[in-house]
């Protein structure tokens, strides 16, 4: 059997590529899956290096590969249109010599690896301006997946990028997003042309999780031992907020709105997620401003900076009362995802695009403004136990629409080769 050889481009961040890839070649054994920019989040996951098949790549590019990149670079029009956008319509002349240098290195790669005629799909991921140069350096005929995340989309607005993306797209065969929210949000944008191009269909989530989070389910003892190990303040209610250090999260927001009822300051004892997504500086700079606020209110708090897998990541999810997960835009949030599962009560914000939740009847709260948590947040504590056995229904609800071999399948089909494109 042929196999179907598949070059990742794009972003290389794992905690999406692992999901997908390896449930991908688990239940099909025709792929090879090569990830030149491959990367983990933390240094403490271990990682299957049988998934990829990396050896053979050539990262280190010699004198004359870089010679011929800059001589063929001329040979490119998109070179010479985005150049002209960057010098005569932004009016930025370092950054067109920046242009030029990434796509230089870029097509050096490319050649030092005999421009990878020899894979079929070629699949991006992070549909954004500086993750998408060498989609012009593809030879003609392959095939080409553009794969949306979500803040790709919902978080850059300027001209470049948007000038940039929709040459890419033009050069795609099949686009891909999460969520049918976001399809509408991509035809809007670039143009419903793309409309015959586009799949919406959900990344795979990571089975392991929530096996985990079954296993422990009914395990009080060791949630309660996590709990008092890592945050909990047994005479209050343990609220979760965020998945990770990014202000996109919305933190200061949240707490703000928290902070206003002082009956709340007294009851709740705030989880705040900083594991991943922010340099350390950055990490440092917000927990600073969060701790001026916490503490102003004299609302008792704990920082969880360390990035959690496997079992602790589990307990982590069965542990809290509640949470809340507000970001500014988001696709489909795995962190969300296994806090459902796991029947933990969420309040969410109405404009994130959930809708594959709601149609299928998952439980959850939602609000369209910050000022409104408090309210929300006093209704659950006074039905706390009605609303967790809500929550209960989640799991199943889960299991059938988002854990399912059709989703693999769906992908597998996608990224073969001998569909048309």
């Amino acid at each position: 059997m042929k196999k179907n050889k598949v070059l990742v481009l794009g972003l290389g961040q794992n905690n999406f590529l692992y999901y997908l890839y390896s449930a991908i070649k688990k239940n099909y054994s025709n792929y090879i899956i090569t990830v030149p920019e491959y990367r983990e989040l933390s240094d403490n996951v271990i990682f299957d290096s049988s998934l990829y098949d990396n050896e053979g790549l050539k990262k280190n590019i010699s004198l004359f590969s870089y010679i011929k990149a800059f001589f063929s670079l001329f040979s490119y029009s998109h070179i010479y249109h985005t150049l002209t956008f960057i010098l005569f319509i932004e009016l930025k002349f370092p950054k067109a010599i920046h242009f030029f240098y990434c796509s230089l290195k870029e097509k050096a790669f490319f050649i030092q690896n005999s421009n990878f005629k020899d894979y079929d799909v070629f699949h991006f991921h992070y549909i954004q301006y500086s993750y998408l140069r060498s989609i012009f350096f593809i030879p003609k005929g392959k095939k080409i997946i553009c794969s949306f995340w979500g803040s790709d989309l919902l978080r850059t607005g300027d001209s470049f990028n948007h000038f940039f993306v929709k040459k890419a797209l033009n050069r795609a065969s099949r686009i891909t997003c999460q969520t049918i929210e976001l399809r509408e949000i991509i035809l809007s944008k670039y143009g419903r042309e793309y409309s015959n191009k586009m799949d919406y269909i959900p990344f795979p989530l990571e089975n392991l999780t929530f096996n985990e989070i079954d296993n422990l389910r009914n395990q009080q003892k060791s949630i309660d031992l996590f709990k008092e190990n890592n945050y909990s303040t047994a005479d209050k209610i343990n609220v979760i907020i965020g998945h990770n250090a990014n202000p996109s999260n919305n933190q200061i927001d949240i707490i703000k709105a928290i902070c206003q009822d002082k009956k709340l300051c007294e009851q709740l004892h705030l989880v705040i997620s900083l594991g991943y997504e922010a340099s350390r500086i950055k990490k440092e700079e917000l927990k600073i401003e969060l701790s001026k606020i916490l503490s102003s209110s004299n609302m008792s708090y704990t920082f969880i900076e360390k990035f959690m897998t496997g079992q602790e990541l589990a307990l982590y999810r069965l542990s809290p009362d509640f949470m809340i997960h507000m970001p500014i835009s988001d696709a489909l949030s795995g962190t969300m995802t296994e806090a459902l599962y796991a029947g933990t009560l969420v309040i969410t914000g109405s404009w994130l695009p959930y809708n594959i939740l709601r149609k299928n009847g998952i439980y959850f709260f939602e609000i369209e403004q910050f000022d409104q948590l408090p309210s929300i947040l006093n209704h659950i504590i006074s039905n706390i136990n009605t609303e967790k056995e809500k929550c209960l229904k989640n799991k199943e609800i889960i299991q059938n629409v988002l854990l399912n071999d059709n989703l693999i399948k769906q992908w597998s089909d996608i990224l073969s080769s001998h569909l048309s494109s």
